[in-house]
């Protein structure tokens, strides 16, 4: 048997052993290191400085282009019962097979809507979905739209059944056949 004095030896002299390899040791030189520099420009490839200025040229093109606002704020929301019962009692009915729009002008610049998609629709995932594709139609119509009007969409039971591509199109063309939505649209 090894005394106990042994066993400490060979223990002490393990870790001696495990020191040598640590990076700290090696006799390599380490490279210093440049300030911001991802990859060093000696081993940079020569076509990722083109790609870079290449995306800066992309969105300096990108932001020439003409915008139209495509934004749905808290401000083109009817969120008050009482702007809801008001346009409905004061405004225009349409009836389109799958909605009921009113429509009434305001003497605010922005144009307004407000979705009412009841239980008969179906579960939430549906009403949800038809809330959803009415939303995208203001959102991407809403410079079409004649100024100062506020709308209020109705779903009927029957919407379920209507893909969603086409909630828009219905809903569109209510709106041009009582004359509430422009064909060009002011730039200006």
């Amino acid at each position: 048997m090894l005394c106990l004095k042994s066993k400490f030896k060979m223990r002490f002299s393990k870790r001696e052993n495990r020191s040598r390899f640590y990076e700290k040791n090696l006799s390599a030189k380490q490279l210093e290191k440049e300030e911001n520099s991802r990859i060093s420009f000696t081993n940079e490839h020569k076509s990722w400085k083109k790609d870079l200025k290449e995306k800066k040229t992309e969105k300096k093109k990108k932001d020439c282009s003409i915008k139209i606002d495509q934004s749905f704020p808290r401000d083109n929301r009817i969120t008050k019962r009482s702007e809801f019962i008001n346009i409905q009692k004061k405004g225009v009915k349409i009836n389109t097979p799958h909605f009921v729009i009113f429509a009434l002008k305001s003497t605010e610049k922005n144009r307004k809507i407000g979705i009412t998609v009841g239980k008969k629709i179906g579960n939430a995932v549906k009403r949800n979905q038809v809330k959803r594709g009415i939303r995208e139609f203001f959102r991407k119509n809403k410079s079409f739209i004649k100024e100062g009007l506020n709308i209020i969409i109705i779903a009927k039971s029957n919407v379920s059944k209507l893909p969603l591509l086409e909630i828009g199109e219905e809903i569109k063309e209510g709106l041009i056949k009582n004359g509430l939505y422009k064909k060009e649209v002011d730039l200006l």
